[in-house]
């Protein structure tokens, strides 16, 4: 797997706490985690509100067409007799 080195910034409050907490071996793992956790996130909001934007607009259109299909349910159910 290729890596970047990267140069960020961060509170130092949140620096102190992570020196702490993670060894120089733990802490690019760390970050990564992280990272990674964000990312999602931010995928799964995108995708819930891109759910919720198609649910709208689906729910705004003509029920014609459904109206169509429903009279299609019970076809063919009333020959048994």
């Amino acid at each position: 797997m290729a890596v970047v080195r990267m140069n960020i910034t961060i509170p130092e409050k949140i620096a102190k706490k992570f020196r702490k907490e993670f060894s120089p071996g733990e802490r690019s793992a760390a970050i990564t985690e992280a990272v990674e956790l964000v990312l999602a996130k931010k995928t799964k909001t995108k995708l819930i509100e891109d759910l919720i934007a198609d649910y709208k607009m689906r729910a705004s259109e003509p029920t014609d067409e459904t109206e169509e299909w429903d009279q299609t349910i019970a076809d063919g159910l009333d020959d048994e007799d």
